[in-house]
């Protein structure tokens, strides 16, 4: 069964960005502004929106400090250049995740802490666009 678009399903995704600045909102003189996810930033909660970054637009940058969460992961063995981490990326954006447990975790977990938006709990990102949750961040 597909996620609901409540208020109470929108808390607990927005939860998972705590902290990071992807609130997108406008102040009081209509300027839109990006301000952190933090309890005294949700007074507009019904209205407010997560703008994020599409995994597409991975930095190598990011990829990089991947490196040690996959390179991690007994299951590629040996060492791991930001290139092979960059092609695993591509696989899970391609065809599913390659990770196992908790190195599949920290990933999305970093991911997260880099603004990138991510399905969950089975909406897919697209989904949450429909909802008026996130909106994709251009550049």
């Amino acid at each position: 069964m597909e996620l609901q678009n409540t208020l109470e399903n929108k808390a607990k995704f927005f939860a998972q960005y705590w902290g990071q600045a992807v609130i997108q909102d406008v102040d009081n003189s209509g300027v839109s502004q990006i301000y952190p996810v933090v309890q005294s930033n949700m007074y507009r909660f019904e209205e407010s929106i997560l703008l994020l970054k599409p995994l597409s637009s991975i930095t190598d940058e990011d990829l990089e400090l991947l490196v040690p969460i996959v390179q991690s992961t007994s299951y590629h063995g040996s060492y791991l250049k930001p290139n092979m981490v960059k092609q695993i990326f591509n696989d899970y954006l391609n065809k599913g995740s390659s990770l196992h447990g908790t190195q599949w975790w920290q990933m999305k977990d970093f991911l997260r802490s880099k603004g990138y938006a991510l399905p969950y709990n089975g909406l897919s990102v697209e989904k949450q666009i429909e909802y008026g949750w996130v909106k994709l961040a251009t550049s």
